[in-house]
């Protein structure tokens, strides 16, 4: 479907378009995880999906999240996954005619011992306003970081 039909439907008929819907997207990411943790990693998460679900898109805080599971070797490789990921989305999204506005956080999965990116992203822009907020309030716990403990007890 052209980006334009999307366009149409989305506007006409209130369809939300959502970026994970797209069969290209699923492969783009693919690719680009692939370029970033190398072949041998990737094939070894190939054969783990084969007994668990390595990816989901889902709904959470008001926005889109979609979620993968990418193991990464230190800080500059999960700085990479992070880029590629972005930049990826935020293509679908330009495309899509959405707002571009992306939170991405990293959690743990215990059961398979494995870290997982969550890529938060907006079908709208009402959702959009809950993404920015998402990562206002990030924000505000990074800066909260340093600042300098005040005790609220006078002196005596």
């Amino acid at each position: 479907m052209s980006s334009y039909r999307k366009i149409l439907i989305k506007r006409w008929f209130g369809y939300s378009f959502d970026i994970a819907n797209d069969p290209l997207f699923s492969t783009d990411i693919n690719d680009g995880i692939r370029s970033v943790i190398g072949d041998d990693q990737f094939d070894r998460l190939c054969r783990l999906s084969e007994n668990h679900h390595l990816t989901a898109c889902n709904e959470s805080n008001g926005a889109s999240v979609l979620m993968i599971t990418v193991p990464y070797n230190d800080d500059t490789e999960k700085a990479q996954i992070e880029a590629t990921l972005e930049n990826i989305v935020s293509l679908y999204l330009m495309n899509a005619e959405l707002p571009v506005c992306i939170y991405i956080k990293w959690r743990f999965r215990k059961d398979i011992m494995l870290p997982y990116v969550c890529v938060y992203y907006p079908r709208s822009k009402q959702e959009s306003v809950h993404v920015r907020n998402l990562i206002k309030a990030e924000s505000r716990k990074e800066l909260n970081k340093f600042m300098p403990v005040t005790d609220d007890e006078e002196d005596i």
